[in-house]
């Protein structure tokens, strides 16, 4: 797994350990350069004829048609008319569009099984399982940091290799692609923007899944990002002040029985220790943009986002993102669309309490290039 990883980016041992380190301290990690421009130019194809697809079916316009096969720093930039006629990928889809299904001409998507991509699909492409595939960038990525969240916060005595920073024990083989989307911000939309949120905050309610797993996302920019065509902001963790809770999660030892656990107590007590939720951090947002603030009103607001990093990246990066990390994004003030691939790896299927899937929970290791 880092091995084949490690040739891919060109990275030493220490430096992937460092990757893996950093994911678990932070809750996130930016990794440049992760597909290549042929890669590059697959997703983007996708990710065009996914959105024609769902303007077709919504009886919208479609975006203009961009030159696929050029390569990725010679594409055409588009320029859409400064108006709402696009206004629909926020509206109707909360500019999230999902794969599974969506293309009408191959059978339903077996969530555990996946199959919904290949070569006579007149929407997906095959090639894009390649990305997925265990040894691909993005399923090898999404395994090192599923696996070395363990590594990051627990060393040799959780069952991990000194030489590596790779579990023994984390059974990464149970890695699932969870969700199979694309982040389409269509241009000049104010509405095209998230709220800061976790994006397992769905999970605080107890009454959905069996037993909480982490996840990851890769949010990979197809398009050069920004602060003016909405690049993702991420509050990374606050750092750790508890020696006890360090001191205690140093002596427990891993095995796959309780991996899960361990990671989930990683990033559960990191993202334990934000000052504030998401509802509190939205409000706080809205309040340094009033007049009418007092200076300490103003300081207080100003302080709460202090650390958030404005994740500025270009085309092929990868924002790999915990799910309890905060984060946001703001509006596409651009007049071109501007996409993202965001693919979520599980540490194992989620499940509802009755045994049915959330959502995808297709093994890593059973998608094929």
């Amino acid at each position: 797994l880092w091995m084949a990883w490690r040739a891919r980016a060109g990275m030493s041992p220490e430096a992937l350990d460092g990757l893996a380190r950093a994911f678990t301290r932070d809750g996130y990690v930016i990794v440049e350069d992760v597909l290549s421009p042929a890669q590059l130019r697959v997703l983007r194809a996708e990710c065009d004829a996914v959105t024609r697809r769902y303007a077709r079916l919504g009886g919208h316009p479609e975006p203009r048609r961009r030159d696929s096969s050029a390569p990725p720093e010679e594409e055409e930039e588009v320029a859409e008319p400064c108006d709402a006629s696009l206004e629909w990928l926020s509206r109707d889809f909360g500019c999230i569009l999902e794969v599974p299904g969506c293309c009408g001409c191959c059978p339903p998507p077996d969530p555990r099984v996946g199959g919904y991509r290949s070569e006579a699909c007149a929407v997906t492409r095959a090639a894009v399982d390649a990305t997925l595939a265990p040894d691909g960038p993005l399923g090898a990525l999404a395994r090192a940091l599923l696996s070395g969240s363990v590594a990051s916060s627990s060393d040799s005595e959780f069952g991990v290799s000194s030489e590596t920073g790779i579990g023994t024990g984390t059974g990464t083989d149970d890695v699932c692609l969870f969700n199979d989307q694309y982040i389409v911000k269509p241009p000049s939309s104010a509405d095209a923007r998230f709220a800061w949120h976790r994006d397992s905050q769905w999970c605080d309610d107890a009454t959905i899944v069996a037993r909480r797993v982490p996840y990851v996302s890769l949010w990979t920019a197809l398009d050069d990002t920004d602060a003016t065509n909405g690049c993702v902001r991420v509050m990374p963790y606050p750092p750790a002040t508890d020696k006890a809770v360090r001191t205690r999660n140093k002596r427990r030892r891993v095995d796959d029985a309780d991996a899960d656990e361990c990671i989930n107590d990683a990033h559960f007590a990191a993202s334990s220790r934000y000052a504030h939720d998401a509802n509190r951090l939205n409000v706080l947002s809205d309040l340094r943009w009033r007049e009418n603030l007092t200076a300490t009103e103003r300081k207080n607001a100003a302080e709460a986002f202090r650390t958030v990093r404005v994740c500025a990246v270009r085309a092929g990066t990868v924002l790999c993102m915990s799910d309890r990390v905060m984060h946001c994004s703001g509006p596409n003030a651009s007049r071109g669309i501007r996409r993202a691939y965001m693919p979520q790896f599980s540490r194992r299927a989620v499940l509802k309490k009755n045994g049915e899937t959330v959502a995808l929970a297709v093994p890593v290791n059973d998608i094929r290039a």
